[in-house]
C-alpha cells in the first residue's frame, strides 16, 4: 500500500439475504484527506466534522457554516482501487473481469468461505439483528426503493466467536483486493430478501446529502458476496443483481452462493461513478 493509502479510510457494508442472501463490502476513503474543509479554508477538524455530522443528523446540516462533505477522493487512491482489482481479477483463483469499462466489474465464484457465510447469518438470527434496511425504516408504504433488512455484525456487539472469525476473514479480504488497509473496512452488514423485497436501482457511493460522509467519507469500492442461492425447489427464477448500464441490455447476476461480484464507486480520477 502506497505512503497517500495509508491515510485513506476504509468502510465495509455487508449483506446476507436468507432466501437470497448476500455480502456487501464498501470502502471508504478519509474525509480529511479529501478536502473537506471549514468555510475559513482550514482543514476539518475531527471535532468540526462530528459536529457538522450531528447538526445533519438532525436536520440541520448548517451549510452556511459547515458547507459540504466532499464526495471525491483523490486521484491516488482512485487509481490504487482500479489497479488493485485489476490485480484481483488475475490472482483470485476462478476470478474473471468481466467488462473494464466504464468500470471493471469481477466475478469471483469461490470468494466467500460457506462456514463463514454461514457463521455471519446464523450470529444475526441468534442475536436479534435483523432491522429494517435504511431507507427501509425511513418509509412507511410499499412504495419504499428499499424493503429489505439489514444487520451490521460490528466488533462493539456481542456475537459468536465463529462470526468474529468470519468477520475478520472478509474484512482481510476486502482490503486486499482494493488495495487499502483493512482498518479501515467497516464492520459486516447482511442484507436479506425475503419474496417479494427488492433494493430499486441506486449506488453505493454517498452523495452531498449522506451525513456519514463527515465521518467516514466516501465508498470507494464494494464487494457484494453472496452467502445463498436459489433453494432447489424455487419453480421460477427469483430476483437478481442488476447493472442496468452495462454491456448492451445490462448485466444480471442470479445468486450463487460464496460468489462476489467487486467493483469501484469511483473512477480513476477520483470522482463517483454514476454507472455504477
Amino acid at each position: 500500500v502506497t505512503a497517500p493509502a495509508c491515510d485513506e479510510r476504509l468502510r465495509v457494508f455487508n449483506a446476507s439475504a436468507v432466501a437470497v442472501a448476500a455480502m456487501n463490502i464498501v470502502a471508504a476513503t478519509n474525509p480529511a484527506a479529501a478536502g473537506d474543509e471549514r468555510r475559513d479554508k482550514r482543514p476539518a477538524s475531527a471535532e468540526w466534522r462530528r459536529t457538522a455530522w450531528a447538526c445533519a443528523v438532525g436536520g440541520q446540516p448548517h451549510t452556511d457554516v459547515f458547507g459540504k462533505p466532499e464526495i471525491s477522493v483523490s486521484s491516488e487512491i482512485g487509481d490504487l482501487v482500479w489497479q488493485s482489482l485489476l490485480r484481483h481479477a488475475v490472482t483470485e483463483p476462478d476470478a474473471a473481469l468481466l467488462v473494464d469499462s466504464p468500470f471493471p466489474l469481477v466475478w469471483a465464484p469461490n470468494w466467500l468461505a460457506q462456514g463463514h457465510g454461514v457463521a455471519l447469518r446464523e450470529a444475526a438470527d441468534a442475536c436479534g439483528l435483523w432491522e429494517p434496511s435504511p431507507l427501509a425504516a425511513s418509509a412507511s408504504n410499499h412504495e419504499s426503493p428499499r424493503t429489505s433488512e439489514s444487520a451490521v455484525l460490528a466488533a462493539s456487539r456481542p456475537i459468536p466467536a465463529a462470526a468474529a472469525t468470519a468477520a475478520n476473514v472478509v474484512r482481510h479480504q476486502a482490503a486486499t483486493a482494493f488495495g487499502l488497509p483493512v482498518e479501515h473496512v467497516e464492520p459486516p452488514q447482511l442484507v436479506r430478501y425475503k419474496p417479494g423485497e427488492r433494493y430499486l436501482l441506486h449506488v453505493d457511493w454517498g452523495k452531498s446529502d449522506d451525513a456519514s460522509l463527515w465521518l467516514a467519507g466516501q465508498r470507494v469500492a464494494t464487494v457484494l458476496a453472496y452467502i445463498d442461492g436459489y433453494p432447489p425447489q424455487l419453480a421460477r427464477p427469483g430476483g437478481a443483481t442488476h447493472f442496468p448500464q452495462l454491456g448492451r441490455n445490462g448485466l444480471r447476476f442470479a445468486p450463487q452462493a460464496g460468489a462476489a461480484l467487486l467493483w469501484p464507486n469511483v473512477g480513476r480520477n477520483g470522482q463517483p461513478l454514476a454507472e455504477t
